[in-house]
C-alpha cells in the first residue's frame, strides 16, 4: 500500500447523495471529506494520464469494469503536514466536554421495547456533552486509548479547526432564450482547509495497483505508480497536487491490526472508518454465528452517483457514515477470527475505499 498526499488549490466541492432540485431556497451542502469513489476516480484516471500505453488498451475496451482490479483504495486519512499526524472520524461511542466521556452499553430488558437489537448506547452523564459526530481523532497510540477509555480531548480535533465552509450562488439559464430560469438560483456550500502556520491539512489516501492482473491482461504492461504531480477532484473538477509520502503513524496504525480470535460469549466493537454501505441491510450481513448486539450511527447517508460508461445513475444504497460503531458478540460455540470474519462481511466486495473498519475487543 502507498501513501497518496493530495492537496486542493482551491475550495471543493464534494455532493451529498441527496436528490438536487433548483429553487431559490435551495442550497447544496458539500462534505469535508468525498466518498472513497470520488477519490478512487480521480487517482484511475491519474494513473490512466500518466501510463499511455496502458490507457490506450484499456479504454479500447468497451464497457470495461477492469478498474476495481487493477487499482483498491482503503482508508482515507486527514494528514496535518505540518504536525505529521494523521486523523479519521472519531468513533461515535464518545462524547466530549471538559474531557473525553464514554458511552456504555446496556442491555435492554425483555419487557422493553427495540426495534432490532438487544442492547443501546447509554450516553455518560454531565453537563453540556456532545458527541463526537463532527470530531476527528488522531491515529497515533489510537488503539490503547480507545480500548482502555484513557483518549484525551487534545487527540481530537472539531471540523471547524480543519475546514472553512464556503457559499457560491449559482444560476441556471434557459437554453432557448439564454436568460436566467425563473425560481432556479441555488446556493452551493464549498470546502477548503483551514491551513495556518501551526497547521497544513491534507488528504492522505492508500492506495495499490495490481500489476500482476495487469500484466496477465494487458500483454504484459507494468503500469508506472504515481509519484508527484496533479489530479482533478470533486464535483467541480478542482485541481489538487498530488505526491507519494511516508508516514509512521498511519504504518503503525495499520500494524496495530493484528488477527485476533473472538471466543464463545465475547464482544467486539467495530468502527467503521470509512462511508460504508450494504448490497444486503446490515442485519443480514451479520447474525449468523456473531450477532449485532448494539448499532451507534448517525442519521442515513445515502450513496449513489451516475455511470458515465452506461449512462444512467447508479443503485442508490442507504449507507452509515465514518465513525458509526457496531457492537458484535460471538454467539457461536466456536471461536472466530475477528479479521478473517469482517473482511469477509464488510469488505469483501470492496476495492474503492468504502466499507473500511477497525476494531476492539470488548465494549
Amino acid at each position: 500500500m502507498k501513501l497518496l498526499k493530495i492537496k486542493p488549490y482551491d475550495n471543493t466541492f464534494f455532493r451529498l447523495g441527496n436528490n438536487f432540485e433548483m429553487r431559490i431556497s435551495t442550497v447544496i451542502q458539500s462534505k469535508n471529506i468525498a466518498y472513497p469513489s470520488t477519490f478512487f476516480g480521480a487517482i484511475f484516471t491519474a494513473i490512466l494520464a500518466n501510463n499511455d500505453v496502458f490507457r490506450e488498451k484499456f479504454l479500447s475496451k468497451k464497457a470495461n469494469n477492469d478498474h476495481f482490479k487493477i487499482l483498491s483504495i482503503k482508508q482515507i486519512y486527514l494528514y496535518d503536514e505540518k504536525q505529521r499526524t494523521a486523523y479519521i472520524s472519531a468513533p461515535k461511542d464518545l462524547f466530549i466536554g471538559n474531557n473525553i466521556s464514554y458511552g456504555s452499553f446496556k442491555r435492554l430488558e425483555e419487557n422493553e421495547a427495540s426495534i432490532l437489537y438487544s442492547s443501546y448506547l447509554e450516553e455518560p452523564e454531565g453537563d453540556e456533552l456532545e458527541r463526537t459526530d463532527n470530531y476527528y481523532v488522531n491515529i497515533k497510540d489510537f488503539f490503547p486509548k480507545y480500548r482502555y477509555k484513557i483518549l484525551q480531548k487534545r487527540d481530537l480535533k472539531h471540523e471547524n479547526d480543519i475546514f472553512i465552509k464556503n457559499l457560491k450562488t449559482g444560476i441556471a439559464l434557459d437554453k432557448g432564450t439564454g436568460t436566467v430560469r425563473e425560481s432556479c438560483i441555488y446556493t452551493i456550500e464549498q470546502t477548503e482547509f483551514k491551513d495556518s502556520e501551526e497547521n497544513h491539512w491534507n488528504f492522505v489516501v492508500e492506495y495499490d495497483i495490481n500489476n500482476d492482473f495487469v500484466r496477465e491482461y494487458y500483454d504484459n504492461i507494468e503500469i508506472k505508480n504515481l509519484d508527484k504531480g496533479h489530479l482533478k477532484l470533486g464535483g467541480e473538477s478542482k485541481v489538487c497536487s498530488y505526491e507519494i509520502i511516508d508516514n509512521k503513524s498511519i504504518a503503525s496504525f495499520r500494524l496495530e491490526q493484528r488477527d485476533e480470535i473472538l471466543k464463545p460469549e465475547e464482544k467486539v466493537k467495530v468502527v467503521l472508518t470509512s462511508d460504508s454501505y450494504f448490497k444486503e441491510c446490515l442485519e443480514k450481513s451479520f447474525n449468523d454465528e456473531i450477532k449485532i448486539q448494539a448499532l451507534v450511527n448517525d442519521k442515513p447517508i445515502y450513496i449513489g452517483g451516475f455511470d458515465l460508461v452506461k449512462n444512467k445513475e447508479k443503485v442508490m444504497y442507504k449507507g452509515y457514515s465514518a465513525g458509526t460503531v457496531i457492537l458484535l458478540q460471538n454467539t457461536s460455540n466456536n471461536d472466530v477470527n475477528i479479521n478473517e470474519y469482517l473482511s469477509k462481511k464488510i469488505t469483501a466486495d470492496f476495492t474503492n475505499g468504502f466499507n473500511q473498519y477497525i476494531y476492539v475487543k470488548g465494549e
